[in-house]
């Protein structure tokens, strides 16, 4: 697990040994390896929460380290668009109980015209099968049901942090028969 996680950020952030090896390839040992090898430059995922998920980043920030996640609350959907935009997000869970301007699927397709890859979970309410549908067809990454475990959203961080790193590894594996250029 840490391995994998390693080798996300490592990958991501451009961070190699002198010797050219991928950091995130010594991260084998467990997260202690990782803080020892950490770079300036390298970033942690960055989250960015809405409504419910925020009460739990409190029990967020005592279960993974802010090395490694960065939770961001944001206030409105102006300061929500202007992170996407500027891309300082990683991934975000919206809740659709929050009383903005906009409604999450509005958000939603705002978000994709801007970053069509950004993971992002829908925390909801709704049982209609075309609220659902909607926001699955505006490439949620997940849609999970109100109330909101902790559970859930450790489950859907992880989810989303594995999405990115294999869309990273696609990215960047060579077409066949070509070799990676370093």
């Amino acid at each position: 697990m840490w391995h994998r996680r390693c080798n996300v950020f490592a990958w991501k952030h451009g961070l190699r040994t002198s010797a050219g090896q991928w950091l995130g390839d010594r991260c084998a040992e467990g997260p202690a390896a990782m803080v020892i090898t950490r770079d300036k430059t390298e970033r942690p995922f960055r989250l960015v929460v809405t409504g419910e998920a925020e009460s739990w980043l409190p029990a967020l920030a005592q279960l993974i380290s802010p090395k490694y996640v960065q939770p961001h609350r944001v206030d409105g959907d102006q300061e929500l668009m202007s992170i996407v935009e500027a891309r300082q997000a990683d991934a975000a869970v919206l809740d659709d109980q929050v009383d903005w301007g906009l409604d999450v699927l509005q958000l939603l397709r705002m978000i994709r015209r801007l970053d069509a890859h950004l993971p992002v979970v829908v925390v909801t309410g709704h049982r209609d099968r075309r609220y659902l549908q909607s926001a699955l067809e505006l490439r949620a990454y997940s849609v999970v049901a109100r109330p909101l475990a902790l559970e859930q959203l450790l489950q859907q961080i992880h989810g989303m942090m594995v999405h990115l790193e294999r869309m990273l590894r696609m990215s960047a594996s060579p077409p066949p028969g070509r070799e990676r250029e370093e």
